[in-house]
């Protein structure tokens, strides 16, 4: 089960992801080797930068592909919530934009993920991401996006899209966290803040904090990983259906801004 990280790049060497990372039948001799019109994207591709290096250096997307993939039964760390092989496509290195983040998610998906996680929100919209959401959809992939972190009903994209699975916070003691944005297209509420993850500063470092929905998100993008690997007849439109229709009801009785289902 691939799940695509569209994120600011992985530490793959990390001992509790590198037995899980995504590697590509394109090895670096400076060859397209497998004739995508990547070069060398044998750990996935920076669209960023426009090159090979998915290294992260800000930690962002390795603490996401943590919570997401880390090692299970491994004697170390920290576990994910599914046994999965994780994609790596970066599309922030200092800055990114509306397409790096939208060639992201056309790479994953051509790539063969199943399901995408993006922690990543703007208060903008983003036509081309939304494009490139409605493809992922049209394959029959699960999209989970972080609601935002603006702490308003503001709609943040792509979560507000249609397609995409909309995931805002629940904290421990199972109230909405302020930071958190919220709304109608909320389907779902997920941990955050205090997430212990992956970090990126050492290969057997872990991160004690990690917050915000981009925190959130990844808890569902792994959780629709585990439900496909259970059921791989299932559609991307059932499995987002079974994640509501299960999820525990909090706040106000029924589906409410702040948690959606629950």
């Amino acid at each position: 089960m691939i799940v695509g990280v569209i994120d600011t790049g992985c530490r793959r060497t990390h001992e509790d992801l590198a037995a899980h990372m995504w590697v590509n039948d394109d090895p670096p001799n400076g060859l397209d080797d497998d004739g995508n019109g990547f070069v060398d994207d044998t750990f996935g591709w920076n669209f960023a930068g426009g090159n090979s290096n998915t290294d992260d250096v800000y930690g962002h997307g390795t603490q996401a592909s943590g919570i997401i993939g880390a090692g299970l039964d491994n004697g170390v760390g920290v576990a994910g919530l599914a046994n999965v092989t994780l994609l790596t496509a970066k599309w922030w290195h200092q800055s990114g934009s509306d397409c790096s983040v939208a060639e992201s998610v056309y790479y994953a998906v051509d790539n063969g993920a199943s399901v995408l996680n993006l922690s990543l929100s703007c208060g903008c919209l983003m036509p081309m991401t939304e494009a490139a959401v409605d493809y992922a959809h049209a394959n029959d992939v699960v999209i989970v996006c972080s609601a935002g972190n603006g702490g308003s009903d503001s709609p943040h994209y792509p979560a507000a899209y249609a397609p995409a699975m909309a995931v805002s916070a629940i904290d421990i003691n199972g109230q909405h966290p302020s930071f958190s944005s919220y709304g109608a297209h909320v389907d779902v509420a997920a941990p955050s803040p205090d997430i212990i993850t992956c970090d990126e500063d050492g290969d057997a470092l872990y991160d004690p904090g990690f917050r915000g929905t981009s925190a959130a998100a990844p808890h569902v993008a792994g959780l629709a990983a585990l439900v496909r690997s259970v059921n791989p007849s299932l559609t991307n439109d059932a499995v987002r259906d079974a994640i509501n229709a299960n999820a525990t009801d909090v706040g106000a009785p029924g589906f409410d801004d702040l948690f959606g289902h629950g």
